[in-house]
């Protein structure tokens, strides 16, 4: 296989990652999966036992269809291999770390989407491994950081999936049918009404659910494929006329601000609270270890908002008690909230600690057996 026919294809489609992705990649390499040749050999060896490789000699149909995907990608057919496996739930995957870049799709989807329908799911599983910036990402499921990269992400991944299709209507059915697990028989699709029902949906509160989902709302990808189709990056791609069109600047400027002022905006929310939450048993460690504290300048160094009125309520607890309760106190307080906080954002927890540090280097206060070794000095 040649890596640099898989190159060529990842340079054509480049402009089709959100800008956000882009810059923020090398901050999420620890969450990247470091699946070695070995372990995808595993992977891949159990799902040819349980998987038909699709070819033009088994699947002629089906094959046609993945060489319609390839040659609208433009990567070369046999850089990609696809797999169906028996289940009734409609889903893919896609395994990128080596070459061939290995679809597995279920017989589900292969039975019910058609022609351009299943392009675009194609197209939208190659489209993770053509973005090498986060191909080998694997969410955590239970981190509100991972979940806002992974919304960016499966817009990203569906322009890729809109290039394959060529139109939106089929993307839009594509996406339907695999949500819903109905077939053309029962599902009857209207796009305005159901951007109408569906913006009603987005207007209410965000749930837990949606917080935690790796895919926007459905109304998000839906304006987000329109107003990707409309841009210059994507019409030249599909040899249409520019007359009329959006620069990608412009269309990446207003998806991003929808999926930063709805589901994303509640997460950024509850991260900084996680922050903010952590910050005040820091501050109140450097207060009564009698360090020299400034909050504003804590809130400048790390960017965030510490309540005033928080830090004293908790240094009033920790002086309720007596000197050796105090430092297990704030060893127990400030191990609870990095826990926390490095749950829903390890990043962002990584560099609050590091502003701490930058500002208080001689204040070791992420290494827990030194806290109340630290603590109990300044109190003798």
């Amino acid at each position: 296989m040649n890596i640099q026919q898989l190159e060529l294809a990842r340079d054509r489609v480049k402009s089709f990652l959100l800008p956000s992705l882009a810059s923020i990649s090398d901050e999420i390499t620890n969450n990247w999966t470091t699946d070695t040749s070995k372990s995808k050999n595993v992977k891949l060896a159990a799902l040819a036992r349980s998987s038909l490789r699709l070819t033009e000699e088994m699947t002629p149909d089906v094959d046609k269809v993945i060489r319609t995907v390839c040659e609208r990608i433009q990567i070369d057919r046999n850089l990609v291999d696809v797999y169906v496996f028996p289940s009734a739930e409609f889903n893919g995957f896609c395994y990128v770390n080596d070459l061939p870049i290995t679809v597995g799709i279920s017989s589900s989807i292969i039975k019910n989407l058609k022609g351009n329908e299943l392009a675009f799911v194609l197209g939208h599983e190659i489209g993770h491994a053509l973005f090498k910036e986060t191909a080998n990402f694997n969410s955590n499921q239970e981190c509100l950081e991972d979940q806002i990269f992974s919304r960016a992400v499966e817009i990203s991944v569906d322009r890729i999936g809109l290039l394959a299709a060529g139109e939106c209507e089929s993307a839009f059915r594509a996406i339907l049918k695999t949500l819903s697990g109905l077939d053309e028989e029962l599902l009857r699709f209207d796009f305005t009404s159901f951007m109408n029902e569906a913006r009603d949906v987005l207007d209410n509160e965000v749930t837990e659910q949606q917080l935690y989902s790796s895919h926007p709302p459905l109304v998000q990808r839906f304006k987000a494929l329109v107003s990707f189709s409309s841009s210059d990056v994507f019409l030249s791609r599909i040899d249409k006329e520019s007359i009329g069109s959006v620069s990608i600047d412009q269309v990446n400027k207003v998806i991003t601000a929808g999926l930063t002022n709805q589901v994303d905006a509640r997460a950024n929310e509850l991260i900084k609270k996680g922050l903010a939450d952590f910050a005040i048993w820091v501050v109140s460690l450097l207060v009564i270890s009698k360090k020299q504290v400034s909050l504003s300048a804590i809130e400048n160094q790390c960017g965030i908002k510490i309540d005033k009125h928080d830090v004293e309520k908790a240094i009033r607890l920790i002086e309720s008690y007596s000197n050796d309760q105090k430092a297990n106190l704030l060893q127990e307080k400030i191990q609870a909230q990095l826990i926390l906080s490095s749950k829903m954002a390890p990043r962002a927890t990584m560099k609050l600690i590091k502003n701490f540090e930058t500002l208080m280097p001689e204040l070791k206060f992420t290494n827990l057996d030194l806290i109340s070794t630290l603590l109990s000095h300044s109190l003798v």
